[in-house]
């Protein structure tokens, strides 16, 4: 599941840490009180914390959805060929190839979540 905090703080230009880490650091967090640690240890490294909640993306929907619209294309790209409209065909079929390419993202996403 994503972490639902988020801590980042900038490190300032003079704080050996800046070396290590770059311009700006980003954790992740569970809980309150851990995104609390965090900020605390940001505190101790001389940047300014900043906390926020992220929101949580619904994949489910968003993967059944692009597995229906390729089903559909299917039938698009089917009823097509059986009526003789190669174009029509075509374009069901491309459709199908994109919404195709765009379920793996979805599903990759939805698998990191669990």
């Amino acid at each position: 599941m994503t972490a639902p905090y988020r801590v980042a703080g900038t490190v300032p230009a003079d704080s050996p840490l800046r070396a290590l880490a770059g311009h700006t650091i980003t954790f992740p967090a569970r809980t309150q009180d851990d995104a609390n640690r965090r900020a605390a240890e940001l505190c101790q490294a001389g940047a300014v914390p900043v906390v926020w909640l992220t929101r949580p993306m619904p994949w489910t929907p968003i993967a059944l959805g692009l597995a229906g619209a390729v089903l559909g294309a299917l039938a698009a790209a089917l009823i097509a060929i059986l009526e003789g409209h190669e174009l029509l065909a075509g374009i069901a079929a491309g459709a199908m190839v994109v919404n195709g390419l765009l379920l793996f993202p979805a599903l990759a996403h939805l698998e990191m979540d669990r």
